[in-house]
């Protein structure tokens, strides 16, 4: 009995000292949540395959990676994660922003001799126009093309077509588009941003002739309008949405400005 009492006696430091290591062991595991800027799911491809000190899951909607493991390992991976975060959201703020600006005409016209097979490119756009606005004349007067970085003011300016086909103007029309700056968010669909898009025009049409005493027209009159379109806007790449309408002369039509936008 005694024998049997100090074998039991020998074995207590052991079985203590077993029962110290797995507590410390339990311990030492330590769970984080890392919050990223880009799609997490990459990440966990590469930091939490085979032989990665912690394990790892990513949820892509909340752009975060939780970490498990010891601190040691999920310090290790953090570094891991935020060193190819970096260069992903670096990569994506360096790329430049192209936007393609189409000015559409329509009028209550009866077609005057304008070919509408411009307005190709703008066919989705077109159909949705015509089932809000029947106008029986579409025309594109401008297409437009702006590059720039984000985060930087951009402008453009130039000249405009004629409203009226008809009309022999000495003094064309002018635009000016411009935005204060330009941001891109999202990886897998982005959106960008334009901040204070502004696109406004002058343009003159045709309002009446003063007729000679023969009955003979003598002197053409010109008018100026003025078009302004202003506003925040937000774009899916490779999506044309119309930004803004405008009234015009001659009575009865009305400018549209449709907008789309690509990464470079």
């Amino acid at each position: 009995m005694q024998t049997k009492l100090i074998a039991a006696l020998a074995l207590c430091p052991l079985l203590f000292s077993q029962t110290a290591e797995k507590s410390q062991a339990v311990s030492e595991s330590i769970t984080k949540i890392i919050r990223v800027h880009s799609d997490p799911r990459p990440l966990v491809e590469l930091v939490g395959g085979p032989g990665s000190a912690a394990n790892v899951q990513g949820n892509s909607a909340l752009r975060v990676i939780v970490a498990r493991g010891t601190p040691a390992g999920v310090a290790a991976v953090e570094r891991i994660i935020h060193d190819l975060d970096t260069i992903g959201d670096t990569d994506s703020r360096g790329r430049n922003i192209e936007l393609v600006i189409y000015v559409l005409l329509g009028s209550m016209e009866i077609a005057d001799g304008r070919s509408e097979s411009d307005i190709t490119a703008l066919a989705p756009v077109y159909k949705q126009l015509l089932a809000v606005f029947p106008f029986k004349r579409y025309h594109l007067l401008n297409t437009m093309l702006m590059r720039s970085g984000q985060s930087t003011f951009t402008g453009t300016q130039g000249m405009m077509k004629s409203l009226q086909n008809n009309a022999d103007l000495s003094i064309p029309g002018s635009y000016r588009i411009q935005y204060d700056a330009a941001s891109v968010s999202g990886d897998v669909s982005p959106i960008i941003h334009l901040n204070k898009f502004q696109f406004s025009a002058k343009i003159p049409f045709l309002s009446g002739t003063i007729k000679n005493k023969d009955g003979t027209d003598a002197t053409t009159q010109y008018q100026q309008g003025n078009i302004g379109i202003e506003t925040n806007l937000d774009l899916r790449e490779g999506q044309k949405v119309v930004v803004g309408t405008s009234n015009v002369e001659p009575a009865g039509s009305t400018i549209f400005v449709v907008v789309t936008a690509k990464l470079l």
